[in-house]
């Protein structure tokens, strides 16, 4: 859980600026949030962490309709995933811009 915390401190202001330019944010942020699903982290526990950073809730909800698996060949596969689909999200934003 400290390691949790700690990861999404230091991701979150990368996140802040995610809208205009740092999609590699972005996806480092869904990649943390989704490991934390995959290891079976409280929701509530994430949520709390990231303060009242908007993106991050809205990553953290959609992280958590995923479905969390048991073997870890599912769970790397699972957080790539994830962290690959932010990643392109964040890139067509940026082309609407």
């Amino acid at each position: 859980m400290k390691k949790l915390i700690l990861s999404l401190a230091l991701l979150l202001p990368l996140s802040a600026h995610a809208e205009q330019s740092n999609c590699q944010g972005v996806s480092s942020l869904a990649r943390v949030i989704m490991e934390s699903r995959q290891t079976g982290v409280n929701i509530i526990d994430v949520i709390n962490a990231v303060d009242d950073n908007e993106l991050a809730k809205v990553i953290i909800i959609e992280a958590y309709k995923d479905p969390k698996f048991s073997t870890d060949d599912y769970k790397k596969t699972s957080i790539n995933e994830f962290a690959s689909r932010w990643y392109i999200i964040c890139l067509k934003e940026k082309e609407e811009d």
